[in-house]
């Protein structure tokens, strides 16, 4: 990810990512974010939600990894409770309709080996994989990312969630309703 996007991820969420800097023995936030621009609104959501839940509970939520692997997003965080577990979950899964590249919809693809989710032609050399289940309707269309960003910013509005079935629940209905159409 460019630097500037980085730099304005570690403004807005300092708490969360101060791990950044620990040394690369305890937190590995040291590299940066190791993907490309396009998973952007995806990562400033997920930073977003765990903030809120910091906010909200008093618990400090550190992110020690953000990268990208096997052509998906891959957040790793300590101290994580099971809302901000299953919304890290559905973001990750949300990344494989999500190029990398430049955030428009992508498609899992394989090139030299190495796996991707790219646009269709973004780069040369790469061919797409065996669709995955269930496709995600308007990722890229306009709109896409203000869907994205009204509903993080709903768990402001909800009442917090009585125990963890309902936490789970609770956060699969904003990344379906963000998500999903």
């Amino acid at each position: 990810m460019r630097d500037a996007l980085e730099q304005l991820l570690f403004r807005r969420y300092p708490g969360f990512y101060v791990g950044r800097h620990m040394p690369l023995t305890e937190n590995l936030m040291g590299f940066g974010f190791t993907h490309g621009d396009g998973w952007f609104a995806i990562v400033d959501v997920l930073s977003g939600l765990a903030t809120q839940v910091m906010d909200r509970t008093g618990k400090r939520i550190i992110a020690s990894q953000v990268k990208e692997k096997l052509g998906g997003l891959r957040f790793y965080m300590r101290r994580a409770d099971d809302f901000i577990g299953y919304a890290r979950a559905l973001g990750e899964r949300y990344s494989y309709r999500v190029s990398e590249l430049s955030g428009r919809p992508g498609v899992l693809q394989i090139g030299d080996g190495h796996y991707c989710t790219l646009a269709p032609g973004e780069r040369a050399g790469y061919g797409p994989v065996e669709p995955r289940d269930t496709p995600l309707l308007g990722v890229g269309e306009p709109g896409a990312l203000d869907r994205l960003r009204e509903g993080y910013q709903r768990v402001d509005k909800m009442p917090p969630p009585q125990g963890q079935h309902n936490m789970l629940r609770q956060s699969g209905a904003i990344w379906s309703h963000i998500l999903w159409r």
